[in-house]
């Protein structure tokens, strides 16, 4: 009996050593990091709150695992010239839908432009158009009131196109000029009396405008005034100018925002619309101009006067183009539009 407790005895001792053997080979073999007095696994301890919040800090990305799938694109970088909408958004729906069709318009006439040949002296022709112009089935759904604005509007609208090249002078070089500085006031023979010029982030109430729009970084607010002179009346008018690219081609619209009338002696504008439209040529750029304008009461039998004085004043533009813009210095107001664009000719 004995013999088995021995027995017993050295076979619990065996189980006992092969026990601790185990014990000896799953042990961790990493060294124990003994910490000095004062310090924890994240920094030195300091007295006071922000000790403590320190404390509770934990290290940016600890914890989180290591990020192994394909990093996310690049963000494109949005092109302020691709517009294609409303200059202007109207809750009037003639105006609306006018502001449809006179775009439609434009861009026609910019499909035909590489296909035109420009004679050396340009084209400019004009016409007085006595008749309702735009066209639809937009037209049927017009209120009463809608159908009056338009019969006023477009009851007597100058229709006029030049189409002339600039040597030496870039489409978008171009386009800023016409779009941002007074040349309408330094050109000979009829000059304007005033020209200038609102850019984004600067829009206030100014003149008759008291609720100016809130431009986009391709738009400039414009205000022309021709004082009243020997059988004319005044023009005081706010246009909205937005600088747009497809393709080769640079182009900018303008739109009237508001006919202001500061005395009796200033006529009402009902329609003022246009675009300039340049491309690239070998030596220069060849630009198309489409206007449509109705301010002055003009009879019959004037017709030819009217014809007379747009063509030269778009021919006289043409000649100032090429001599101003090469050597136009602009201020540093239009410097920062323009490179806000972000974009190069």
């Amino acid at each position: 009996m004995r013999r088995w407790i021995i027995i017993a005895n050295l076979a619990a001792l065996a189980v006992l050593l092969l026990l601790l053997g185990f014990a000896e080979l799953l042990r961790d073999d990493r060294e124990e990091v003994i910490l000095p007095v004062d310090e924890t696994a994240i920094g030195t301890l300091q007295d006071g709150p922000a000790a403590a919040a320190a404390a509770d800090e934990v290290p940016a990305g600890a914890g989180q695992p290591e990020e192994t799938g394909t990093p996310a694109p690049p963000v494109e970088k949005r092109d302020v010239l691709a517009e294609s909408g409303a200059l202007l958004e109207f809750g009037d729906p003639y105006l609306r839908g006018r502001g449809d069709w006179f775009r439609e318009r434009f861009a026609s006439l910019r499909t035909e432009l590489p296909g035109l040949e420009v004679p050396g002296e340009g084209i400019y022709e004009t016409q007085v158009i006595r008749d309702p112009l735009t066209a639809g089935p937009w037209l049927e759904k017009l209120p009463a009131s809608s159908v009056v604005l338009r019969n006023i509007a477009e009851g007597q609208i100058v229709e006029a196109r030049a189409l002339y090249t600039v040597a030496g002078v870039k489409p978008l070089d171009l386009l800023v000029f016409v779009a941002c500085s007074d040349f309408k006031a330094q050109i000979p023979n009829d000059p304007m009396d005033r020209v200038d010029h609102v850019f984004p982030g600067f829009e206030k109430a100014e003149s008759c405008l008291d609720d100016p729009p809130k431009l986009k970084p391709n738009q400039v607010l414009a205000h022309e005034v021709w004082k009243p002179a020997l059988l004319r009346k005044g023009t005081d008018i706010w246009f909205i100018h937005e600088l747009r690219r497809k393709g080769d081609c640079f182009y900018f619209m303008y739109r009237l925002v508001k006919s202001c009338q500061p005395t009796n002696s200033y006529t009402q504008v009902y329609l003022a619309t246009g675009q300039y439209a340049v491309i690239p040529s070998e030596s220069g750029s060849i630009v198309l101009v489409k206007s449509y304008y109705n301010g002055q009461s003009i009879p019959k039998i004037s017709d030819f006067l009217v014809r007379n004085r747009t063509n030269s004043f778009y021919s006289a533009i043409s000649a100032f183009l090429a001599e101003k813009v090469p050597t136009w210095e602009p201020s540093e107001r239009v410097k920062a539009w323009r490179e806000g664009l972000g974009v190069e000719d």
